[in-house]
């Protein structure tokens, strides 16, 4: 037995599937899901499951078996509600009838819903595909980037010890410098004592 829970207006991929199979529960689902607000206002109509066994349902009124659809007010119906009752020259069409058409609007559904689930499978296949080649790049470019930056690394510590080297010696050559002014200097301060001692005798 398919039921319908309240509030609810979508169905579901099973229940389509189900309601292809029989062309009762077809139309008796359909006049159940359209003809609530008439069932609830016409104390005449009873809103019962869809069955497998068209004679153990029968028009409420007149206790005939429903054979025909009245296509105005979407629900199923006896001969008599045709001839006499409230559904007088109402359009109307026999339950085949009226099954087909609803298995082939519930075709149409279900072959709407096939598509668009193929085309959101493709789209995550795509998807799935397009986040394969990103990881793979950005492996690549992290393998680069890590090598470029070791490489920098390795050039800013030799450029940092040549020019420590450089200003080490640099002050090297200062100091060295420095010594060298400080012999010439007492070199000269001799010499001119000496020369001092000699102008002095």
């Amino acid at each position: 037995m398919i039921r319908r829970s309240p509030g609810s207006s979508v169905l579901t991929v099973w229940t389509i599937l189900y309601l292809l199979l029989d062309p009762v529960c077809s139309v008796r689902f359909l006049c159940v899901i359209k003809h609530l607000r008439v069932h609830k206002k016409s104390p005449e109509h009873i809103l019962c499951d869809p069955t497998l066994s068209m004679e153990s349902r029968k028009c409420s009124v007149h206790k005939k078996i429903l054979e025909y659809y009245c296509t105005e007010d979407d629900t199923c119906i006896c001969v008599s509600c045709c001839m006499i009752g409230g559904h007088k020259g109402h359009e109307m069409e026999s339950l085949d009838e009226a099954s087909e058409k609803k298995k082939e609007t519930l075709r149409n559904v279900l072959q709407k819903l096939l598509t668009k689930r193929e085309e959101m499978e493709e789209r995550v296949q795509s998807l799935q595909e397009h986040r394969r080649k990103v990881e793979e790049e950005a492996a690549g470019d992290t393998e680069r980037f890590t090598a470029l930056f070791r490489d920098l690394r390795r050039r800013l510590e030799d450029l940092e010890k040549r020019v420590l080297r450089e200003i080490s010696g640099r002050a090297e050559r200062v100091s060295i410098f420095i010594r060298d002014l400080e012999i010439k200097k007492e070199e000269l301060s001799r010499k001119m004592r000496d020369i001092e001692e000699l102008c002095n005798t």
